[in-house]
């Protein structure tokens, strides 16, 4: 999760990441029917280890992440077409390696690491409402993990706690506000992604 690359109204855009040297601001988009790359707005924030999701298939967001030296809490939103990011409220905790999700029309942010520690911490941003809110923390402190809603609940997947790849499944009933594990992956990991299909 160094950057995100998502599809958003028939294009794949790539976003941040990292060049071996420096975190990355820059932002292009691929059009499937022109077999071209074009160049986006950049991100006001370099940012990579962040999270990101595509919210009503038009919105892409950029949560948190790591600027090269610190954790961060910016918030950022791209939406098609439009000729700028902008900027939302922040996070209400900086974090790197966390994992983003839409369910619902919200985005939720869970997990992550700051202060050298795996974070249980999720909030949620709702549009219509306009800023981020804490919820219910996972079970268990991860950073890394995957992360994706289906059928209007949240999973989060795998990870990292600091010492160990983990291989279990929480999901987050949002109408209950409440977490379960669910059955475990195969084997341990971190820094996968999940999607629905």
């Amino acid at each position: 999760m160094s950057g995100i690359g998502a599809a958003v109204g028939g294009c794949l855009y790539v976003t941040g990441g990292f060049d071996g040297n420096r975190a990355l601001k820059h932002a292009v988009q691929y059009n499937p029917n022109v077999d071209c790359w074009e160049a986006l707005p950049a991100m006001k924030q370099a940012r990579w280890f962040f999270g990101g999701v595509v919210l009503s298939s038009r919105h892409l967001y950029a949560c948190g992440g790591w600027d090269g030296k610190k954790a961060l809490q910016t918030v950022e939103r791209l939406t098609k077409g439009a000729s700028d990011w902008e900027m939302l409220p922040p996070l209400l905790e900086a974090k790197a390696r966390l994992t983003a999700a839409a369910v619902d029309g919200s985005v939720y942010v869970c997990g992550g690491w700051s202060n050298l520690r795996a974070m249980s911490s999720m909030e949620r941003f709702n549009p219509c409402v306009g800023h981020w809110e804490m919820l219910s923390p996972t079970p268990q402190g991860r950073a890394g993990a995957a992360s994706v809603g289906i059928a209007g609940r949240l999973y989060v997947i795998g990870g990292w706690d600091g010492d160990h790849c983990l291989a279990s499944v929480e999901r987050f009933d949002p109408e209950k506000g409440s977490w379960c594990t669910i059955s475990h992956l195969p084997r341990g990991l971190r820094g996968a992604a999940a999607t629905t299909a």
